[in-house]
């Protein structure tokens, strides 16, 4: 299995990931362009069991428009911030890709809150550019085949559009096992 470490700039905060990330996503987000004081962040979302974090952190805690809190872990020496937990995906940690230093990091499948991208940013040719965040479905219950069905227009979509598009939103999607699952 691949393993993959993220330090902060001072190099005393290490996440150690293992695998590949589940996605990678660009954020044009505001909050994301505080966080990085760039014009977008970009996030690795690895499973939690396949991250390790070594050394002193601070948190870091904010509101989403989600509706849960984001918890971010940052260096106390430097200030870096190098992952966080997000209260939605609890079995879920984003760690900031350029704390990983890799240019040879896999490039984002999606891009979200694209209405916030800066009109000079070009649009990533290698994403599916959602207006905002597809984890709005977190929590709903409802079955996959009705979450699909949302989040593929959500996304402007239509099941007869794009095949790659439509199951790239499809993928974003966690299993429910074919019964009614809060997910």
């Amino acid at each position: 299995m691949k393993k993959r470490v993220a330090t902060c700039a001072c190099g005393q905060l290490r996440v150690n990931c293992a695998g590949d990330p589940v996605i990678v996503s660009l954020c044009h987000c505001l909050d994301c362009q505080k966080r990085t004081g760039s014009v977008f962040g970009i996030a690795a979302f690895f499973a939690s069991e396949n991250v390790e974090q070594q050394g002193e952190f601070r948190i870091y805690r904010r509101g989403s428009n989600s509706g849960f809190a984001v918890n971010f872990h940052f260096c106390p020496h430097c200030g870096s911030t190098v992952c966080w937990e997000p209260e939605r995906k609890p079995d879920a940690i984003g760690v900031a890709v350029g704390s990983f230093a890799d240019p040879a990091f896999p490039s984002p499948s999606q891009s979200v809150y694209d209405e916030r991208r800066h009109a000079w940013v070009p649009p990533s040719p290698h994403t599916n550019d959602l207006p905002q965040n597809p984890g709005i479905l977190h929590g709903l219950s409802i079955n996959r085949s009705e979450k699909e069905a949302i989040a593929i227009q959500f996304a402007g979509l239509s099941a007869r559009d794009n095949p790659m598009q439509v199951q790239l939103v499809r993928r974003q999607l966690p299993a429910a096992h074919g019964r009614r699952a809060r997910v």
